[in-house]
């Protein structure tokens, strides 16, 4: 799927007015994502959005410290239990 800029806006509202956020936006909408919806620890097999300074560590080595470009462009969106709830419906009304 396609993440429109609005949608985008809103997936990221939180950090509205930050240094990255127009450069987060235009990430996430620049091309095709998949969407799903993961239970249990994320954050864990996806790994920190800060990807350096950080300890090399290569017996534990998730996706984001794999495949990323930099921390904005990080191929992968984690959210906390709360925001999850209000973005899964974000993605529910495009179904």
């Amino acid at each position: 799927m396609r993440i429109t800029n609005s949608l985008a806006k809103s997936l990221y509202k939180q950090h509205e007015g930050k240094f990255f956020y127009d450069r987060i936006v235009r990430h996430i909408s620049s091309g095709d994502v998949i969407a799903m919806r993961v239970n249990g620890n994320a954050r864990k097999c996806i790994g920190s959005s800060r990807l350096w300074p950080r300890i090399y560590d290569p017996s534990h080595q998730p996706i984001r410290q794999k495949f990323a470009l930099s921390d904005v462009r990080n191929v992968a969106h984690a959210s906390d239990e709360d925001a999850a709830m209000e973005e899964l419906e974000l993605f529910r009304l495009l179904a």
